[in-house]
């Protein structure tokens, strides 16, 4: 299954109408804007969501050779593909909460200094007189 574009489908064996598949799919919204589109790879093939409810087998077969782009009218809105290839993005993509995890352990590291801790201890030791000054100069000069 591939593009939506003028070229006609061809008859499967079943008689059934196939998109063709050697045809790049039509240029994207965000290149139409001038926009620099993701690296998704120009030669991704693109079925309407029409053609791929009639032909989803097709779609499926498709898929297992490489990614399917899902229209409609005319827009990206799923992409089909293998699992292999799912698995394949799973297993690259980060943890954002490992990431996360990981800057915090940073930043604490770096505050592990002599200064730092007298900072903290001057803080718990203030009197609230003393941090109302603090937050009065921090609100003035921030």
């Amino acid at each position: 299954m591939t593009s939506n574009t003028s070229k006609p489908l061809k008859r499967g064996g079943s008689g059934k109408r196939i998109p063709s598949t050697d045809r790049p799919s039509a240029r994207t919204r965000s290149q139409r804007a001038g926009r620099k589109p993701r690296d998704v790879g120009t030669s991704i093939a693109s079925v309407s969501s029409t053609q791929a409810k009639a032909s989803f087998r097709e779609l499926i077969q498709q898929a297992k050779r490489s990614p399917v782009f899902v229209t409609v009218h005319k827009k990206r809105e799923a992409v089909v593909m293998s699992v292999d290839d799912y698995e394949q993005l799973l297993a690259n993509q980060r943890d954002p909460l490992a990431d996360m995890a990981e800057h915090f352990d940073a930043m604490v590291a770096r505050m592990q200094t002599a200064e730092h801790a007298a900072a903290v201890d001057a803080l718990f030791n203030a009197t609230p007189e003393e941090l109302g000054e603090a937050a009065v100069l921090a609100a003035n000069n921030g």
